[in-house]
């Protein structure tokens, strides 16, 4: 907690390298956010990257990460519960998935520029980290957590409100397009072939911050793979290659049969 305090008050006095936020007096950030902190000291773990982290002994935002997707998850399907009471669990599931996938809060996270205020090693950086998909979703995540932390439920559940479910109805249509699982399954009984599972072949990293690799397999036989931080967002991704892979087949086959 002493290092944190420290680097509190260099924030505030110290000049600041060129590679970090210019705006660390996050003003601008409250604003953005239509949050402000009681505890800066949340905000600023919720900013912190794990290589900014290591370099300067502080805390990661990788625990509030955890604790956002929780909360994330818990006001999105409320929110859904409510104002959809003619939709099943089917399709409520399916909305809910598609509100809170990485690429959706990666999106998020762009448009109301959250990465500019990320703290990140200038290696990370370098490599353009304020743009990654993964960083950008991750951000969002530990931003939700900390506002959890500082002022409950209520100013969570008002920020994720007005930035990631202010428009919840088109979560469905969207769903729809990208639930790429049930997409494979009606192809899979549209052309009477064997049931599709789903393999784990990898996973990597801490538990808090596990990344899944999944293969969607025929019989054994491997037709795409894909990965994700969540397992339900793993199998999409391989849903999404083995769908392409037996379309591009059918196509292949059926150019074969009109040349023949």
């Amino acid at each position: 907690m002493q290092n944190l305090f420290n680097f509190l008050k260099w924030i505030n006095k110290s000049k600041v390298p060129s590679h970090l936020p210019i705006d660390l007096d996050l003003r601008a950030l409250y604003n953005i956010l239509s949050y402000t902190f009681s505890n800066k000291e949340l905000l600023i773990e919720a900013l912190t990257h794990r290589s900014f982290s290591a370099k300067n002994n502080i805390p990661s935002n990788q625990r509030m990460e955890f604790l956002g997707d929780a909360v994330i998850e818990l006001v999105t399907a409320h929110a859904l519960y409510k104002s959809n009471s003619d939709k099943g669990e089917g399709p409520l599931t399916e909305a809910r998935a598609s509100l809170v996938k990485g690429t959706n809060l990666a999106n998020v996270s762009r448009k109301l520029g959250l990465g500019k205020y990320l703290l990140l090693s200038s290696e990370e950086h370098l490599r353009d980290g304020r743009e990654n998909p993964s960083i950008l979703a991750d951000l969002y995540e530990a931003i939700a957590g900390a506002i959890y932390l500082d002022g409950g439920i209520k100013s969570a559940k008002k920020f994720i409100r007005s930035t990631l479910l202010n428009d919840i109805d088109s979560a469905f249509q969207d769903a729809k397009l990208t639930n790429h699982k049930s997409r494979l399954l009606e192809y899979i009984q549209a052309n009477a072939l064997p049931n599709v599972k789903y393999v784990v072949v990898d996973q990597e990293g801490p538990d808090h911050a596990k990344i899944f690799k999944v293969e969607a397999t025929i019989n054994g036989e491997s037709l795409g793979s894909g990965s994700g931080k969540k397992l339900k967002e793993a199998e999409q991704s391989a849903a999404r290659m083995a769908l392409s892979y037996l379309e591009d087949k059918n196509k292949n086959s059926v150019k074969e049969t009109e040349i023949d």
